[in-house]
Formats: structure tokens, C-alpha cells, sequence
């Protein structure tokens, strides 16, 4: 069966499907299973953040969850959507930046036990990579139940 065949075999079927009741919920576009979280960070997240705030000290802005497509500019336009996709769905968990050009001044992400797997260190050195050749640092902090913000201040100067 060619190609054509099975999306033409797929369509007829989906149509008998929802001529039935039986077609699935995601297809219509009144069923929007969403809801809005507490919040849009975890609590070690939050944890991090009240403290970063006072490490800070309103000399930046600190934006949470950002998409590295949104921090990055991709230069290599031959390979466009390549490039746009391997950064599309990832983030850096803080970008702290200028107060008043919001002038991306450093990453900060927040490793937790996730980051001891293979995978995720891969992710992690794609992450490093991308920030080290936009000569954007990039600072890891380590999951903890308190911050000392004397601490924080001292790694985030590096």
C-alpha cells in the first residue's frame, strides 16, 4: 500500500470513527484539556528563586523558564530548522538579564538527581555547548533545601 493509500485508509476510518462517537477528543477543537498551574515552578525551583531574588538584589531582572530559542539567535542560515529544532523545546531554568534591555547577562540551571543520567548529561553538554559558544555563561547550581545567599552571590560572580 502506498503512502497515499494509508493516509486516504486512515481518513476513512477516522471518519467512520467520529460518524460513531468513537473519533478521539484531541481532533475536535473544543476539547482544550487544560488548566493553569499553582505555579510555573517546582518548589525546588521556588526555593531557588526567593533566594536568587536576594542574591540579585533588583540590580537584575531574573526571568524563569525561558526557551533557548528565545535566548539564542540561530547564525547559520543554511541549516535553519535544524539548528531551530534542537533547541525549540528546551529552557534554561533562569535567565537573569538587564533591567531595562532584558540583555541576557547569564543562565543559571538548577541540577537535581535528574542530572546524573546519561540522557539528561547529554542534554546537559548540548545546554553548555550552546551557551559557551554564544559566549553566554551559563551557571549550575546544585538542588538544595536551603541557599545561603552569601553563597549564591559568590557563584553567581563566576
Amino acid at each position: 500500500m502506498s503512502r497515499r493509500q494509508v493516509r486516504e485508509f486512515e481518513g476513512c476510518l477516522s471518519a467512520i470513527f467520529r460518524l460513531f462517537g468513537m473519533g478521539v477528543k484531541e481532533e475536535t477543537p473544543t476539547y482544550l484539556p487544560y488548566r493553569t498551574k499553582e505555579s510555573i515552578l517546582t518548589a525546588a525551583e521556588n526555593r531557588f528563586y526567593l533566594e536568587l531574588i536576594k542574591a540579585i538584589d533588583n540590580k537584575e531582572v531574573i526571568l524563569p523558564k525561558v526557551g533557548l530559542q528565545d535566548v539564542f539567535a540561530i547564525t547559520d542560515k543554511e541549516h535553519y530548522i535544524s539548528a531551530r529544532n534542537r533547541i525549540s523545546t528546551r529552557h534554561i531554568d533562569f535567565l537573569v538579564c538587564e533591567v531595562n534591555t532584558l540583555r541576557p547577562l547569564f543562565g543559571v540551571e538548577l541540577d537535581d538527581s535528574s542530572h546524573n543520567k546519561a540522557e539528561t548529561q547529554k542534554h546537559d553538554l548540548f545546554k553548555n555547548q550552546v551557551f559557551e559558544n554564544a559566549h553566554l555563561s551559563l551557571v549550575r547550581v546544585a538542588v538544595k533545601q536551603n541557599y545561603n545567599v552569601e553563597e549564591l552571590n559568590a557563584v553567581l560572580q563566576t
